[in-house]
């Protein structure tokens, strides 16, 4: 188990869930069953189970900055283009 200090919070996590907290952000968006979650739904399970508090721009920027796809249209964070492609 490793730790992550974000903000005023620190992040637990196992070494199979990544190094940083971009690929924290992937691990947590493949854990979706359909591969991608609205914007606002992660934002809200960040809050809800890990603590952490983000305004949606600093997600938006952190979830571009990851191999994820985020539709503004949509407000939706997909796995990948790929994804983002069979669905819409």
């Amino acid at each position: 188990i490793s730790y992550k200090r974000i903000g005023k919070n620190k992040l637990m996590y196992s070494s199979n869930e990544g190094t940083n907290f971009e690929s924290f952000l992937e691990y947590i968006v493949y854990q979706q069953e359909k591969l991608y979650i609205e914007i606002y739904e992660l934002s809200d399970l960040l809050k809800e189970k890990y603590n952490l508090h983000f305004n949606t721009y600093e997600l938006i920027t952190l979830v571009k900055s990851t191999s994820m796809y985020y539709d503004p249209i949509s407000k939706i964070v997909f796995a990948d283009y790929e994804i983002y492609y069979e669905v819409i």
